[in-house]
């Protein structure tokens, strides 16, 4: 889906004030939008516009904003047209417990049509598995559960960021987890946003030991390293080889993830730069230390 609408129009259909669209977003969870990687400016879909202009309609009958949102979502449910995140979230879950690899399938690209991936990521994969996580020990499938959704989302994400790294010219970052994480969902998802942006990255996956990175940098010319850790890590061991290899190399090392929210100061400590777990923040991190790719 483009996105290539400003917030000025956005708060034009809605005859109100771009800071009262940035308010609406956060509060009532509208529109989807994306930052460029350069400025970091909104811009939005011509769902979202499509969306501020019916909203528009409702608020003209004189319904408060509250109101009017809970009746353009069941109106759009209704009609089969962009649905709430909660809708596919619940989606999502029946499939998964009813191991429905077809209706697994439909529902999340029909997700991914209507949102950008970090919204898929923050609204839909991240609760879903915090619901599995948290009800694995609850009944007899519960394990099942979880393994065939995460098997079934890592053939979605991995293919399609195949698919698009394959139309780069060239590669801009090395991008793994951390030695002993298994966890990968989070690093896909990131990387499907920043191939939008042009950043091409060679996705390696978990556990990947770091006296492999001065190989690849090497050899492929990357202009940086991304990593992302859910689990707890050894901080001195694994913090002094990231340092040697930034060194050695003289290229930046970024680490997101729970390692990045829970170790910021002692990562920066070490010339570690950690992202943020918004996605849009993360990019504009990653632009403000990597030149920016020209895009084809």
């Amino acid at each position: 889906m483009a996105h290539t609408i400003p917030i000025r129009m956005i708060a034009e259909s809605l005859n109100t004030s771009t800071d009262t669209v940035r308010t609406w977003e956060r509060r009532y969870g509208l529109f989807s939008p994306v930052r460029l990687h350069t400025g970091g400016h909104r811009r939005y879909s011509q769902t979202d516009l499509e969306q501020a202009q019916q909203l528009r309609l409702l608020l003209d009958k004189g319904m408060r904003i509250s109101k009017a949102v809970k009746v353009l979502h069941m109106s759009e449910d209704a009609h089969g047209g962009p649905q709430t995140s909660r809708h596919f979230y619940q989606a999502l879950i029946r499939a998964i417990q009813h191991f429905d690899l077809l209706e697994l399938d439909r529902v999340y690209q029909k997700a991914l049509t209507q949102y950008h991936p970090d919204t898929v990521m923050k609204k839909l994969i991240v609760p879903v598995f915090q619901h599995l996580g948290q009800n694995w020990d609850k009944h007899p499938g519960g394990i099942a559960e979880e393994h065939f959704a995460s098997h079934f989302l890592y053939s979605k994400l991995s293919t399609r960021l195949n698919q698009t790294v394959i139309a780069g010219r060239s590669f801009h970052l090395l991008a793994a987890c951390l030695p002993g994480e298994q966890h990968e969902l989070g690093l896909l998802l990131f990387c499907l946003t920043i191939v939008e942006e042009g950043f091409y990255p060679i996705y390696l996956g978990p556990n990947l030991p770091i006296s492999q990175f001065n190989s690849v940098i090497s050899q492929s010319g990357c202009q940086g390293i991304v990593l992302s850790g859910k689990s707890a890590f050894k901080q001195k061991e694994v913090l002094d080889q990231l340092y040697q290899v930034s060194e050695q190399l003289s290229v930046p090392i970024f680490i997101g993830g729970e390692v990045a929210a829970n170790h910021a100061p002692l990562l920066r400590q070490h010339g570690v730069i950690p992202l943020e777990e918004d996605f849009s923040k993360a990019l504009t991190t990653l632009s403000t230390h990597i030149p920016q790719p020209t895009t084809i």
